[in-house]
């Protein structure tokens, strides 16, 4: 981890994350293209990512120096009770989620 980089424990990972999904304001989750494409290839959906974010456990967070966020791994099930993990970046400062991808 990057010196510079803000301190980000797991628990105050997962408070921020399902802020931001109970919030799901304007620009709160952010799915782009190669996510949405995973997403239909895998069989998942926008509303299974949001449940696992709200339901499932973090088990890595890492500083991505090059984006300027916080990666993080959510792992837990769909709304089906199916296993999916969701790797997703966090940036607190802008208030935004923006999904990778989940597999």
């Amino acid at each position: 981890m990057d010196r510079s980089a803000p301190l980000l424990t797991f628990a105050k990972a997962q408070e921020e994350i399902r802020r931001f999904v109970r919030r799901r304001g304007p620009g709160a989750l952010s799915f782009p293209r190669h996510a949405r494409e995973r997403a239909s290839e895998r069989n998942f959906d926008a509303r299974d990512v949001e449940y696992v974010l709200m339901n499932g456990s973090i088990d890595e967070v890492d500083w991505d120096e090059r984006f300027g966020s916080w990666r993080c791994r959510v792992r837990g099930t769909d709304v089906d009770g199916e296993d999916l993990t969701v790797i997703v970046a966090l940036d607190p400062a802008w208030e935004r989620i923006t999904i990778i991808t989940g597999f």
